[in-house]
């Protein structure tokens, strides 16, 4: 819970009746929690990362002492491509579910045999017991901002592509690949570019050559129904694997477009643009992981960050013809809408595009030093957006849930969800722009108009503490606009206190002064 000192603060910033309105929901500790993997969940939903930090230390040294003690329970064998059909034979009581994951589960009913055959000594079950926590303390420094104790976690196992993280039979990694992932780009926030460039290329291409291969296995095998359950899960894991691998290259892909961007690779970022949204699509027509909809809604986001990233390389053909493409996506999904007047109706994919696309020439218009029409546009998106969250706070005051999840949630997130989430990410966005283009067209002088953005910016806050406390993009342009107005010490302790009550405990708070 927030210290009684934060609450009051907040409650003097927000008003009496807006803190009330807001603060309706009880952050999850340590306290509430198991302590296992369901705890580490819960609190890292809550944004008690430094609680997170603790568990997972203290997950992994028991984890270790326990596999050390027992290491045929905590033996995993990592998979690759076509595995041998003696696992199959030991994991057939295994579900369907069980065998999509990137590892086999824990191996608790096979011989002392069948474990020395695969090579797996006791130091390399507790290396592997321990490191989905390391990737769990990694994660936790990473939410906090504390870029050099992450970085001093992945530092202390070694090199984490190393012969010590590889199995001695099959040669396959047994780290988590998204610890691989972490390890490969950390270096481009220490000021080394190029190093997590190297590391994440070297991932891509070992990704790319399993899916090679679990496309050519799927291909080439025919297996007839008649030849038993053994070879039918052989086939079914075949394919879990290939969506697998399929899924990492998107990933490192993903990762490796910032590393370009970073360093000003155009035609690499513009290319590996184009490959994952061209691979993003295949994915959906074959996988269909997301409706029609949420897709479309998914793919018109990922567009506008082309859309931006031409715009900020010069582009504008690209930009225009990125900006067509946002449209008829739009004229899709608008032809297709209903035309109830629920709550719900009013966060549409339909009005979620027309607003990405608003904010869109909103953001042409800043690349051109159209500040002036920028600053209309933007408080367009605004307006929008606040009568869509309107029309929604009816339904969300009715149902008494909010964006937390509870010792009984199931974790489950509907598209409803996840379309207000959008909502919110693209109003909170706009709301930064339209008060930093205001300090772009104001003839006023510059205190008087670092305390108006300020002022402008804190109305926003209080308004929905609990959604903006939450956005990277809206603290990080307040502490700016407080450090360049004065009295900064004073207004970075009240945002902290904001942030205690609304967003996570005090210790996993970042440094604010490093926002900066």
């Amino acid at each position: 819970m927030a210290s009684e000192k934060a609450v009051e603060s907040a409650k003097m910033f927000c008003g009496p009746a807006l803190y009330a309105a807001s603060a309706t929901h009880a952050r999850v500790t340590l306290a509430n929690v198991s302590p296992n993997a369901d705890g580490l969940r819960l609190l890292a939903s809550n944004g008690n990362w430094s609680e997170v930090l603790a568990l997972a230390e203290r997950l992994e040294t028991e984890v270790a002492a326990k596999a050390r003690r027992h290491p045929l329970k905590y033996a995993t064998v990592p998979r690759s491509t076509s595995p041998p059909e003696s696992m199959f034979l030991m994991s057939s009581k295994h579900s369907e579910e069980e065998l999509s994951t990137t590892q086999l589960p824990p191996v608790t009913d096979v011989t002392a045999a069948a474990i020395s055959s695969l090579g797996l000594s006791t130091d390399a079950a507790a290396r592997s017991a321990r490191l989905p926590y390391v990737l769990v303390q990694v994660t936790a420094n990473l939410k906090m901002r504390r870029i050099a104790a992450a970085k001093k976690v992945i530092d202390a196992l070694g090199d984490i592509e190393g012969e010590g993280f590889r199995h001695p039979v099959t040669r396959e990694s047994f780290a988590p690949f998204s610890l691989r992932l972490v390890a490969a780009f950390l270096p481009l926030y220490v000021g080394a570019p190029m190093e997590a460039q190297k590391k994440l290329y070297a991932l891509l291409e070992e990704c790319l050559r399993h899916e090679r291969q679990c496309s050519a296995n799927s291909t080439v095998t025919r297996i007839p129904a008649v030849l038993g359950d053994d070879v039918a899960n052989q086939s079914a894991a075949s394919v879990a694997l290939q969506r697998t691998w399929t899924q990492r290259v998107l990933r490192v892909q993903r990762v490796l477009l910032h590393v370009h961007i970073h360093l000003n690779q155009q035609s690499l970022a513009h290319r590996l643009v184009e490959q994952v949204l061209c691979s993003e699509e295949i994915w959906h027509h074959k996988f269909h992981d997301l409706s029609d909809e949420l897709y479309q809604l998914r793919h018109t986001l990922q567009l506008q960050q082309v859309f931006c990233l031409a715009l900020h390389v010069g582009d504008a053909s690209h930009a225009q013809v990125t900006h067509v493409a946002m449209q008829r996506i739009a004229a899709v999904n608008g032809s297709g809408t209903s035309t109830g007047t629920s709550p719900s109706d009013a966060v549409s994919n339909t009005n979620l595009c027309k607003l990405v696309l608003l904010s869109c020439d909103a953001f042409s218009a800043v690349f051109k030093g159209e500040y002036k029409k920028a600053v209309i546009l933007f408080h367009d998106v605004i307006d929008a957006a606040s009568h869509m969250k309107q029309a929604l706070s009816t339904a969300a005051d009715g149902s008494g849930r909010d964006g937390r999840s509870s010792p009984n949630s199931d974790g489950y997130i509907s598209e409803n969800e996840l379309r207000c989430w959008v909502l919110q990410d693209i109003c909170a966005n706009a709301q930064v722009s339209y008060t930093t283009c205001q300090a772009y067209c104001s003839d006023t002088d510059p205190a008087t108009l670092m305390s108006t953005l300020c002022t402008t910016l804190e109305g926003y806050a209080k308004a929905e503490p609990h959604v903006l406390c939450n956005s990277d993009a809206f603290v990080e342009s307040l502490v700016r606009f407080y450090t360049l107005s004065g009295d900064r010490k004073a207004n970075l302790n009240r945002l902290e206190d904001l942030l205690e009550v609304f967003r996570c405990d005090r210790r996993s708070l970042p440094s604010l002064e490093a926002l900066v």
